[in-house]
């Protein structure tokens, strides 16, 4: 019984406590702990799993993007699979590799997808389930070559004569052309060279599928006007004005050079025989690595794509002239317009260009192609010359006597059977050796003067010792006249006589601008002695564009180019401040815009060439 008694104690004494008990916080922070240990040993058990799978995971994309890079060349002879297979087999991770899909391939384009699956088993993670970690990691490249469309437009002003700076072109010229086909495959560029100084000369091939007047055989110049500069397109169908061929410097009548260049021979053509031998020893090359003396240099070459050809080109040019920066860029914008892709499809068909470039120029939003302008000068937009269009052509009032060819019975009747639509100009076959041994004579329309004609003597500069006579020089007994408005037996395209022993013919403009400076014929064929005149004489004949509406018109047809996305590379070399800031404005952005001097134009062309590359290369 007492026993009993001390259980039933026992149990009040506890039944009486059990609120305090349940009061009383005595070990809850242990238990608190061990809730929040479990909690930190998941969170980084699962940080540790998941370092592990992200190093598996980096580890498999960089090995994946190696791969496809290497299989997708487009220079990689083997296998494309085969080729990441290697990869990842030498790297012990084949068992990664899920899938390689080759099956995007077109001729100018490799694309590879590989697919692999990082799966990393799981440690810790275990406390939540998860027993791994595993997603595909996949990997695509593309090398794509993309046809490349250059244009240089290349400033051969006077300017260009000092400091050694056509040397440097022609160097660094080269060097372009040979980093652009550092590993390039056939037909994917083509370059086309535009020199410009004053003006720009097509070339009669090129010019002849324009709509022109007022043309000449000397060169191949015309006038754009103000409009011209708002569309990239020059039509084929609207007129275009020649500019005419005329000296509008000198007054030596011994100095001779158009405002529309001509370099015949290009550096070949502007020495001695022995002066050009020498210079082509000294650079360790020999007379056919220049072009021969029927190439003018100062042409157009229109999309060419032999390296051989172009570096030929680039290192025969020479320099002379004014600046007319706008008037390059117009001919760069016509050759890569779309509009243009007629004419070099008949060049191709007259084995000018290559066949393969029948699409081209491509069209401006062609994904598979960019075009490009790399323009260049060293100075800035002078005065254009130009000549008033009635003395471009027609007859000049200037007579010219030369002895009679043995032959002149059959030319004469040649000229007769051509009648007054006749194409010639002049007399075909003349003896005309040099300026120097021209015999000229002039009928001035002055009233205050007595006499008609004033002769200018064989040799004379300056002919202060004049003689005079009623007729053009070397008249003599028996002469039969011949011209436009003479009977249909006499009728011909231009005026002369045929003599005893001469001939003397009315000169056509087109053929005294292309023997005497302008200035010298106002001076001594015109208005000697006494120059009261010869100021307004002149300015009937040729005015000048000032540079500030050319510079306009220059930033024009950039802005137009930018528009349609072509990369215009700008160099200014040596130049003054108008000109770098032209340069800068009609680059494509900043980086493509370069200031440079001396051997640092080297540089520049090396550096465009290799950025070309880059826009042709994708990866």
């Amino acid at each position: 019984m007492d026993i009993l008694r001390m259980v039933k104690r026992q149990i009040r004494s506890r039944l009486r406590h059990a609120p305090d008990v349940l009061r009383r916080e005595d070990g809850s922070i242990m238990v608190l702990g061990l809730v929040f240990f479990i909690l930190i040993l998941m969170v980084g058990g699962i940080s540790v799993d998941l370092v592990r799978y992200e190093q598996k995971r980096t580890q498999l994309q960089s090995l994946a993007d190696r791969a496809a890079l290497a299989a997708a060349s487009l220079t990689q002879p083997q296998d494309m699979e085969d080729v990441v297979r290697d990869y990842f087999e030498r790297e012990g991770l084949l068992e990664y590799l899920v899938r390689v899909d080759t099956s995007e391939q077109t001729l100018n384009a490799r694309n590879v997808q590989v697919v692999t699956r990082a799966a990393v088993p799981a440690y810790f993670s275990r406390l939540i389930g998860m027993t791994r970690y595993e997603s595909p990691v996949v990997s695509r490249a593309e090398e794509r070559i993309t046809d490349v469309e250059v244009t240089m437009v290349l400033d051969l002003s006077n300017s260009m004569n000092q400091f050694n700076r056509i040397e440097n072109l022609r160097i660094a010229g080269e060097d372009f052309i040979d980093t652009l086909y550092q590993d390039a495959q056939d037909d994917q560029i083509s370059v086309s060279i535009v020199p410009y100084t004053g003006q720009v000369n097509a070339g009669h091939d090129l010019l002849s599928y324009y709509n022109t007047t007022h043309d000449q055989p000397y060169s191949a110049c015309v006038l754009f006007n103000n409009n011209s500069y708002d569309n990239l397109e020059l039509s084929q169908s609207a007129t275009l004005t020649g500019a005419g061929h005329f000296d509008p410097w000198h007054m030596s009548r011994f100095d001779l050079m158009s405002f529309c260049p001509t370099h015949p021979g290009g550096i070949r053509g502007s020495m001695s025989t022995w002066a050009f031998n020498n210079y082509v020893s000294s650079q360790g090359l020999t007379a056919d690595d220049f072009e021969p003396e029927d190439v003018d240099t100062a042409e157009i070459m229109v999309m060419q794509d032999d390296p051989d050809v172009l570096r030929r080109r680039l290192r025969s040019l020479i320099a002379d002239g004014n600046t007319s920066i706008e008037i390059g860029m117009k001919w760069a914008a016509a050759l890569m317009d779309m509009s243009s892709s007629n004419i070099v499809n008949d060049m191709i068909s007259q084995n000018l260009v290559n066949a393969s470039f029948d699409d081209r120029p491509f069209e401006y939003e062609d994904p598979e192609s960019i075009k490009t302008v790399v323009l260049m000068t060293d100075g800035e937009n002078w005065d254009e010359w130009r000549m008033t269009n009635q003395f471009k052509q027609g007859p000049s009032g200037v007579w010219h006597s030369f002895q009679r060819p043995s032959n002149a019975n059959t030319l004469i009747s040649q000229l007769v059977a051509e009648g007054a639509n006749g194409t010639q100009f002049e007399f075909p076959d003349k003896p005309w050796a040099n300026p120097s041994s021209a015999r000229l004579s002039v009928r001035h329309p002055n009233p205050d003067w007595n006499q008609g004609n004033f002769y200018i003597p064989d040799r004379v500069e300056n002919p202060m010792n004049r003689t005079w006579s009623n007729m053009p020089d070397r008249w003599d007994s028996n002469c039969t006249e011949y011209g436009p408005s003479m009977h249909s037996s006499r009728r011909t395209a231009f005026r002369f006589y045929a003599c005893n022993d001469w001939i003397i013919q009315e000169l056509d403009y087109r053929e005294l601008w292309a023997t005497f400076p302008v200035r010298w014929v106002g001076a001594y064929l015109y208005h000697y002695p006494g120059i009261q005149n010869y100021w307004n004489w002149l300015d009937q004949r040729i005015t000048s564009s000032p540079p500030g509406p050319k510079d306009e018109r220059l930033f024009r047809i950039c802005d137009r180019l930018r528009e349609q996305n072509v990369r215009v590379y700008a160099v200014a070399f040596e130049a003054p401040p108008n000109g770098v800031e032209a340069m800068r404005r009609c680059a494509y952005s900043e980086n493509y815009f370069f200031d440079v001097n001396g051997l640092e134009i080297q540089q520049a062309f090396r550096t465009i060439a290799g950025s070309i590359q880059r826009l042709r290369l994708l990866e």
